[in-house]
């Protein structure tokens, strides 16, 4: 067996990977699309996430007030 075959079959193989992993996630795309996670129509955050960011902000910097909480995306 030639030495260039295996580069061959190493590059065939790592473009199948890319081919499925990129139809994967092309497929993911449309899932989110189609099925939209909900909205929280209150606004209002879960109380654990509250007192998550709040305990983190005051073993970061004590002293200091979390005023607001915002999801970015």
């Amino acid at each position: 067996m030639p030495e260039h075959s295996l580069l061959i079959v190493c590059g065939v193989a790592g473009l199948c990977v890319f081919a499925v992993l990129s139809f994967l996630a092309g497929m993911i795309r449309l899932l989110n699309l189609a099925f939209p996670p909900p909205a929280d129509p209150t606004g209002v955050t879960d109380p654990a996430i509250v007192v998550a960011v709040t305990q983190a902000v005051q073993a970061a910097r004590p002293g200091m007030r979390v005023t607001g909480i915002e999801e970015s995306t």
